[in-house]
């Protein structure tokens, strides 16, 4: 499903946080993270990622350092920069969990953002906040996080929020077809979902978590742009061959 939660929200509100979102990441120790599995139209960088698992080459560099090694040396596309507000202490699978995350060293930038969350009635408890920044003129490539196979006990209930409304980011429905995402908007990670590329640097950022039981009920009560149950989650045959070339 995907559902546009800007209703839920005073958009006002969260356009004051604009200034101090964009201080905190320019001061914020930077990541660059992958997009997601089964990349679709470029070279899956979790390949190349893999052939360095057990290498010296460039063990010894930090995890931002190998993949800039690896964006110049085997021209892998991660288009992607981001900042942890919160992080998963060990496993990925636990981002969700607040016991298992932590406050990351970047968090003391984000004052106004932490008092804004933990007044805004939404989570029950938190988990990973992570804030994604993409450069002008580059492209989300389309992909899919990890599976429910993979995750078997996340809720999946986070938060995607695009304050300046921005970033081009979208998921695909059943017949093959972008379906935009508002400023704030809860969606199922499964469904195919990527970005189109503008002409200057945008950001937006994503909070795991538990929701409370009011904002669980109001998000569910909202009518979803994709319907729970659709959205693709793998590329459709029937689209046709030039189906990609459209996207």
């Amino acid at each position: 499903m995907l559902t546009n939660l800007e209703s839920l929200f005073d958009m006002d509100e969260l356009k004051t946080l604009d200034e101090e979102m964009c201080l905190g990441i320019a001061t914020s120790e930077l990541r660059i993270p992958t997009p997601g599995i089964n990349q679709i139209g470029v070279k899956n960088p979790n390949e190349i990622i893999q052939k360095y698992n057990n290498s010296d080459k460039i063990s010894h560099l930090t995890s931002f350092q190998q993949r800039m090694f690896m964006k110049l040396y085997d021209r892998a596309f991660l288009p992607a920069q981001s900042v942890y507000i919160r992080n998963h202490i060990n496993k990925y699978s636990e981002k969700w969990i607040e016991d298992k995350c932590e406050w990351h060293k970047n968090s003391i930038h984000f004052p106004k953002f932490i008092k804004w969350l933990n007044y805004s009635n939404v989570f029950e408890s938190i988990g990973r906040i992570e804030v994604f920044m993409v450069d002008m003129f580059v492209p989300i490539p389309i992909h899919e996080d990890r599976s429910a196979a993979q995750l078997p006990d996340d809720p999946k209930e986070f938060i995607w929020i695009n304050i300046n409304g921005d970033k081009p980011f979208w998921c695909i429905d059943d017949n093959g077809n972008k379906v935009y995402l508002g400023r704030v908007a809860w969606f199922d990670d499964e469904i195919l979902h990527g970005a189109d590329p503008i002409n200057w640097m945008a950001y937006s950022f994503r909070i795991d978590g538990i929701f409370t039981k009011e904002f669980r009920e109001q998000a569910k009560a909202i009518k979803p742009q994709i319907p729970y149950g659709h959205g693709a989650k793998s590329v459709n045959p029937l689209w046709g061959s030039n189906w990609l070339e459209k996207i």
